[in-house]
């Protein structure tokens, strides 16, 4: 059983502020949600120039383009069950008040339906994790600590006053599937790469972003990668050969996407190369776990 290691990074406390929605929260004193609120043409809130569209925070569709200043899209009101994305920067940037106007995301509530979500994603990974301790596909140590990851996410706290941020919510929900990209290899009880994790949106450098599922697939095994290395589970030579495939692997994007659109021959490509390294990457780990349970002496592939 190879050792886990926390995915991810530093890891943004998020302080879930619906009363009932787990136990998680179960010491939770009466919560009131506050608002804080930029008006589109205040000084404190100007969005660069650039193109922008509206997406849904709960499934990452893009709704349509944005227009600066706009409180209506498609005809309907729009409200703070849909965010802004820089179209070319694919970056989070704002959500909307009550009354249509857009408000910055790092401070904007999120709305009641994405932190609904994302708890019930906490509770369905934390349910993963209980039926794989049953099974005896995790150790206990693994499970404690995963469970511990969570709960840094979902602190419990006596706060009786909070806002629940969409950066708050929508990170915590990525770091969710982090976590359940390191137990899917463990799931199986085999190394193979039929099955990807991805998440809707990534924090990278704490700015939320959209990815395609070519970039969000490459950027979860780079995080990976480096993870495995400083957590001691590859050596250097590993890593070093395993960051090469995956260099390659991005220098093809770029030149795919060159043209504009990818080809779908090009998208298949490109994932193709990344199952093989992530293939190698768990066989790698696979290995080295076998050379721990040997003896005390550490045998290295």
């Amino acid at each position: 059983m190879r050792r886990t290691k926390n995915y991810g990074g530093p890891l943004l406390a998020l302080c879930l502020a619906l009363s009932g929605l787990s136990s998680a929260y179960a010491d939770t004193t009466t919560t009131t949600v506050t608002t804080k609120t930029t008006a589109i043409d205040s000084p404190s809130f100007v969005l660069p120039s650039s193109s922008y569209v509206v997406v849904d925070p709960l499934t990452g569709e893009i709704k349509g383009d944005y227009t600066v200043g706009s409180r209506i899209l498609n005809g309907l009101p729009l409200s703070g069950n849909y965010v802004v994305m820089d179209k070319v920067a694919r970056r989070l940037v704002g959500t909307f008040d009550a009354n249509g106007n857009l408000i910055d995301i790092a401070s904007a509530p999120a709305a009641s339906d994405v932190i609904v979500t994302v708890d019930a994603h906490r509770t369905a990974v934390e349910n993963q994790i209980d039926a794989m301790l049953r099974a005896e596909a995790i150790t206990p140590a693994q499970a404690d600590t995963m469970r511990m990851d969570i709960a840094r996410l979902f602190p419990a706290t006596t706060t009786t006053t909070r806002t629940v941020t969409y950066n708050n919510a929508l990170t915590a929900d990525s770091e969710l599937y982090s976590v359940q990209a390191r137990l899917l290899p463990l799931s199986t009880k085999t190394y193979t790469s039929t099955k990807v994790v991805t998440p809707r949106f990534l924090s990278v450098n704490g700015q939320l972003i959209l990815p395609d599922d070519l970039t969000a697939r490459r950027m979860q095994l780079e995080r990976r990668l480096s993870d495995e290395y400083v957590s001691g589970h590859l050596s250097r030579d590993q890593m070093l050969a395993l960051r090469s495939d995956l260099n390659a692997v991005a220098n093809k994007e770029v030149a795919f996407r060159s043209g504009g659109l990818m080809s779908s021959n090009d998208a298949a490509t490109l994932t193709a190369d990344m199952n093989a390294m992530q293939s190698r990457m768990d066989q790698c780990l696979a290995n080295r776990n076998a050379g721990l349970q040997i003896g005390t002496k550490v045998i290295v592939p």
